[in-house]
């Protein structure tokens, strides 16, 4: 994850996370370059859905959602 400390971010491009090394404050900055991230949510992620989009499971993509952390600290580092 310090990795994402160094990675130059381009604007337009998807970032793939795995779900053990979410660091919010640094992924905000992935997010503030105008990218997108994306990982598997945590057991314990404190979230709520804002909406779901069709995805198809013969392709192993069991849902695609987009969601709004509401936990006490992702929420603090990761506010948008």
């Amino acid at each position: 994850m310090n990795a994402l400390d160094y990675l130059p971010i381009e604007s337009g491009a998807y970032y793939v996370i795995d779900k053990g090394n979410v660091a919010f404050k640094r992924i905000n900055k992935i997010k503030l370059e105008s990218a997108t991230w994306i990982t598997r949510a945590k057991d314990n992620m404190k979230y709520k859905r804002q909406y779901s989009s069709s995805s198809d499971r013969s392709l192993g993509i069991i849902c695609d959602q987009t969601i709004v952390l509401t936990g006490f600290y992702s929420l603090k580092d990761y506010p948008i």
